[in-house]
């Protein structure tokens, strides 16, 4: 029985859509140096996922414009893929299934940028489309792909050997 009275055989226990998937993508996408996703993307254009990677380090370097538009392209891929798989909407996209992952990336990408440009309406549908498509594939996504940010490293070296002296403030008071 499920978690409404009803017998577990009668749910429908298919993963929803299933897009067409390159798992030689998904696995590049995880070996690439950032300065190599660019002409990689460029290569494999119809790739949703290696959009969504590339809008997702343009918003971790707040590129913001550039992320919106790297995550538009992706998304319209993934809808594209989802379209193709034949997708309508309301239908299940389960993050569980691999191949799904990069049109959920693609969506959330697209959500991120919007709301960071202030399009609060468009990032409330893509959330909307996640929700309906996998509960659990925002927070996920969320989880698993957390972008990250160049970090300027100082070797030991690089450092100066001599320390500044400590400086004080003094706050005078009176009439200026």
């Amino acid at each position: 029985m499920t978690g409404n009275d009803t017998p577990l055989e009668e749910h429908d226990s298919t993963p929803g859509i299933v897009v067409d998937d390159d798992p030689a993508v998904r696995e590049a996408i995880g070996l690439l140096a950032r300065e190599d996703l660019p002409a990689y993307v460029v290569a494999h254009d119809s790739s949703p996922l290696a959009w969504a990677e590339l809008a997702d380090i343009a918003l971790s370097e707040q590129r913001t414009l550039e992320a919106y538009g790297f995550a538009t392209v992706a998304h319209r891929r993934g809808i594209d893929a989802l379209t193709a798989a034949g997708w309508s909407a309301g239908d299940t996209v389960s993050w569980s299934t691999p191949a799904n992952r990069g049109v959920l990336r693609a969506a959330h990408a697209l959500a991120r940028a919007a709301s960071a440009l202030g399009l609060m309406d468009e990032a409330a549908t893509l959330a909307d489309f996640l929700e309906q498509s996998d509960p659990d594939a925002e927070a996920r996504i969320d989880s698993e792909h957390t972008p990250t940010q160049l970090i300027a490293v100082i070797p030991p070296s690089a450092r100066p050997t001599v320390v500044a002296p400590v400086t004080e403030a003094y706050v005078i008071r009176g009439e200026d």
